[in-house]
């Protein structure tokens, strides 16, 4: 009869049914938020980035289609010119 006892106590709990460690999951939760972290950190940078070179070659294509405009004028008076008084006309227009 001891020597049954003696057996069952020295039996091997599986690892199935043993309890996970309260601080191993801590730590992996902690680094799996520290990766989010890090993730999202990177993307706004990567944003920061894609937006400034969309501002800048909206600019250069800004100052290209003013250059053409100034080119293509035909009367000698700069197209701009012609363009602001257009806009004057409508506004005086509209007011009527």
């Amino acid at each position: 009869m001891e020597s049954l006892k003696n057996d069952d106590s020295k039996k091997i709990i599986p690892h199935s049914t043993k309890k996970p460690n309260p601080l191993t999951k801590a730590r992996k939760d902690y680094q799996e938020k520290k990766k989010n972290e890090d993730e999202i950190k990177k993307n706004k940078e990567e944003e920061k980035i894609r937006n400034q070179q969309l501002k800048q070659e909206k600019e250069r294509r800004r100052d290209q289609s003013r250059k053409k405009l100034l080119q293509r004028n035909k009367r000698g008076q700069p197209v701009l010119k012609n363009h602001i008084n257009h806009l004057l006309h409508k506004i005086k227009s509209e007011m009527n």
